[in-house]
C-alpha cells in the first residue's frame, strides 16, 4: 500500500516491489485522513495518489486502503466510484506499537487463530526495522499451520475478478480463463463472512510503512 508522494520521490523502489512480485495498491496521496476532506479533494487526493503510482510501477492501480483505517459509508461509496476495491487488513501485527519481533510474532499468530477459516491480511510496517526480524521466525510458524501465502487479491478472492491491477506495460498474451466473477464494488473488503469468498488456507501481509507505505 504505497502513498504517491513518495512513489513519486522514490519510483525505484516502488519499480522494484512490482519488479519482485509484489502486489501494489494505493494508499492516497500522502495520508490525509480522509474524514476530513471535502469529497472534491479526496478524488484528487485519489487521481494524484494513481498517477504517481502508475508512472513508477507501470500498474495502474484498482485496490486502496484508507489512512488511519479511517472511513465511513458515504467514504466507501466515493472511493468506490472512482473504480478501486476497498481491502482493509483483519489481523493487526501492532509492529509499530511492539518494536519487538516475539511480541510481534504472538500477536499475530493469535489473531489469526481467532479468524478460523477466514483467510487472514496482516498488517504490518516495513520501516519497523524488527518487522524485519519477524519475518523469518513467523512465516514457517503460518506455513506450519497450514497457510500458503499470497498476493491480497488471490486472499480475497478476487484474483481472476473484473477488479484487478492493470499493467500499463505491453500486454503479454492473454490466458485462458473461466468467465471473470463480478463483485459488488461498494463493499470494504475485510475476508469478513458478509462480504467475499473464504479462503481458509491462504495468507497475504499488506505492509505499511510510516515514511513511505504508512
Amino acid at each position: 500500500m504505497v502513498q504517491g508522494s513518495l512513489a513519486k520521490q522514490y519510483p525505484d523502489i516502488v519499480k522494484r516491489i512490482v519488479n519482485e512480485g509484489h502486489f501494489i495498491a494505493s494508499h492516497g496521496w500522502n495520508h490525509t485522513n480522509y474524514m476530513t476532506l471535502s469529497s472534491a479533494a479526496i478524488i484528487s487526493d485519489l487521481t494524484a495518489a494513481k498517477q504517481a503510482i502508475s508512472s513508477a510501477s507501470g500498474v495502474e492501480v484498482a485496490f486502496f486502503r484508507f489512512p488511519y483505517d479511517n472511513y465511513n459509508d458515504t467514504l466507501v461509496d466515493l472511493v468506490a466510484s472512482q473504480h478501486y476495491a476497498i481491502v482493509m487488513h483483519n489481523v493487526d501485527s501492532l509492529d509499530d506499537q511492539y518494536w519487538n519481533a516475539a511480541q510481534t510474532t504472538t500477536e499475530v499468530m493469535t489473531a489469526v487463530e481467532k479468524l478460523g477459516v477466514l483467510g487472514p491480511v496482516i498488517r504490518m510496517h516495513d520501516t519497523v526495522i524488527e518487522t524485519a526480524n519477524t519475518l523469518p521466525g513467523l512465516v514457517p510458524q503460518l506455513i506450519g499451520k497450514g497457510y500458503k501465502f499470497v498476493k491480497i487479491d488471490e486472499c480475497i478472492g478476487l484474483a481472476n475478478s473484473t477488479v484487478t491491477n492493470t499493467s500499463l506495460l505491453p500486454p503479454a498474451p492473454a490466458p485462458t480463463t473461466a468467465a471473470p466473477v463480478q463483485h459488488e464494488s461498494n463493499k470494504v473488503i475485510t475476508n469478513s463472512a458478509a462480504s467475499y469468498t473464504l479462503y481458509g488456507t491462504t495468507i497475504a501481509f499488506a505492509m505499511f510503512a510510516a515514511y513511505l507505505f504508512m
